[in-house]
């Protein structure tokens, strides 16, 4: 085994990846054009969680911040297709508890 340091990303998407859990890389991907795309409300108010073989998992303050993203879930996916094999086919609102 190789005693040559490992920049810290590439070790938490390791960690990531051994428990189960989405790329860090791709989770920065998801939001960065999430913010560059949706309304700026949206933007400030829903956070892409996770892709979930294919479900982008968006979390959401209310009911009515899931319906809107629901509305909107075309549109969403659009931002994301040219990502290919990585690109999410569908979008999942999930409702913040204590929001």
């Amino acid at each position: 085994m190789s005693q040559d340091p490992r920049r810290l990303g590439d070790v938490l998407r390791e960690v990531a990846k051994t428990l189960g859990r989405s790329d860090l890389g791709q989770v920065d991907e998801l939001r960065r054009r999430w913010l560059e795309h949706a309304d700026p409300e949206l933007a400030t108010s829903c956070v892409p969680q996770a892709l979930e073989e294919g479900r982008l998992l968006v979390s959401v303050p209310t009911g009515a911040h899931a319906e809107r993203v629901r509305r909107q879930s075309a549109a969403i996916l659009a931002w994301y297709a040219d990502l290919g094999a990585a690109a999410p086919t569908s979008v999942v609102p999930r409702i913040r508890r204590g929001s």
